[in-house]
């Protein structure tokens, strides 16, 4: 009997010790992915696309005027003058195209293309890789 209580406290405290795990590298993914304009702002570009989940969630961008956005994400790596800026998003870091890379040639780069209206009202965001390619 005496046996049984002994397995139970260890599975028990196994139990919390996991939980407690999860629940601290959840938060720190949170804390650290967890957009606000100055961790854009000091970012580099391969780092910046773990933000977007967090900047979307926060904002709703599309609607926003241009100087709204630029409050935001600050001035973009490219302005196209025709109401559309780019913000470089880098090369994917994720495991799985680095793993496929060592089959397969090539560098997949992405932008996070903001779309404006003739009023510079944000009409659409998303990610796509690099303009013409």
């Amino acid at each position: 009997m005496a046996y049984d209580k002994v397995k139970i406290k260890k599975v028990i405290i196994i139990l919390l010790l996991v939980g407690i795990t999860i629940v601290a590298v959840i938060y720190w993914r949170h804390s650290r992915y967890h957009f606000t304009p100055e961790k854009w702002a000091i970012s580099f570009p391969n780092e910046r696309h773990r933000l977007i989940g967090s900047l979307e969630l926060q904002h709703n961008l599309v609607g926003m005027n241009k100087e709204q956005i630029l409050s935001l994400l600050s001035s973009p790596d490219t302005d196209t003058g025709y109401g559309l800026f780019l913000y470089d998003l880098g090369e994917d870091s994720t495991l799985g195209y680095k793993f496929l890379r060592l089959f397969f040639r090539g560098r997949h780069y992405y932008f996070y293309y903001i779309r404006f209206d003739e009023n510079y009202i944000c009409t659409r965001a998303y990610i796509s890789g690099p303009p013409g390619g």
